[in-house]
């Protein structure tokens, strides 16, 4: 791709990205623009001449049918080709070329030595979803997202009654190694990336969100009780949006004993309602793959796919 090609490339890739994000209900428009801006920024500081990264036209014969975009780099035990955008032309859709564009970029992958393709795929694009599907990828996490309504229309149903309070200081100290080690754990098991960077993910993201601990601004720490013993655990961001405010699901426990008896679901209503009071209006989730038993429970909370995480070894 020239820097001319690259000019063109880049402004449209920005505007689509935004685009999808506002289609998955992921982001309202200002904030899905600002932040497709600035991840385009971070990830080719240098355009074209980027190191890693590859920014190729796809030609058909002598005609350009499309555009991919590829990041190959060593990760600790692995070397990693990362599938950041993948456009063919609207009108050429249909005639099977992003398969033989996909399989192309995988060929491409492994010459450089990579072990794994990894790529993100919107909930909404079900043409995507089956082609990688069809390709061999699987979903190593899923975004799931529930708009609130204004006011709480659901009626009390059968099942356990739970209720919420602030989790103690002596509850946090017990809890938050676990999460560190759980996600750790769940991000190589997912096969999302090698223990090494799995750890050092865990690190950041726990560094950033907690700086403060429980007492974290923007961070809600519940647990959950019924009946004089506690049942489970709930822990949720909320943030401002343009759109109002927007709540982001880290953790949902209940205890192993009492599992698949109806408190997941009392739980997460009640997070929702505790959620609701503040003005939260729109609740996202990540699960990963192999977790189908919290998958199923968001769906029948009334959580959609928004998107997915895939990956594939080469």
């Amino acid at each position: 791709m020239t820097a001319a090609q690259f000019d063109a490339w880049s402004e449209r890739s920005v505007t689509g990205f935004a685009a999808q994000q506002v289609a998955a209900g992921l982001q309202p428009e200002p904030e899905a623009l600002a932040y497709a801006e600035a991840q385009l920024e971070a990830l080719l500081p240098e355009g074209p001449a980027t190191p890693q990264h590859s920014l190729w036209r796809v030609l058909c014969g002598d005609d350009a049918v499309g555009h991919l975009w590829m990041r190959v780099r060593p990760l600790s035990d692995e070397v990693e080709a990362y599938v950041f955008d993948i456009e063919i032309d609207s009108r050429l859709r249909g005639r099977r070329l992003g398969r033989a564009t996909m399989l192309t970029a995988e060929a491409t992958a492994r010459e450089q030595g990579a072990d794994v393709v990894r790529l993100n795929v919107f909930g909404h694009n079900e043409s995507a979803r089956r082609l990688y599907d069809s390709l061999g990828y699987a979903v190593s996490a899923a975004t799931m997202t529930k708009r609130l309504p204004r006011e709480d229309r659901a009626a009390a149903g059968p099942g356990p009654r739970v209720a919420l309070r602030d989790m103690t200081a002596e509850e946090y100290v017990r809890l938050r190694p676990r999460l560190e080690a759980d996600l750790v754990a769940d991000l190589v098991r997912a096969g999302a990336m090698p223990v090494a960077e799995a750890r050092r993910k865990a690190a950041d993201d726990f560094a950033w969100r907690l700086p403060r601990g429980r007492s974290s601004p923007g961070n809600l720490m519940w647990t959950a009780y019924a009946d004089g013993r506690t049942v489970g655990s709930v822990w949720v961001t909320v943030h401002p949006r343009s759109d109002g405010r927007h709540a982001i699901g880290h953790h949902l426990e209940i205890a192993e004993d009492l599992r698949r008896r109806g408190y997941g679901r009392a739980v997460v209503a009640e997070a929702e309602r505790g959620c609701r009071a503040l003005g939260v209006t729109s609740v996202e989730v990540s699960v990963f793959g192999f977790h189908t038993g919290a998958r199923s429970l968001y769906e029948r909370a009334g959580f959609e796919v928004t998107a997915l995480s895939m990956a594939k070894r080469v």
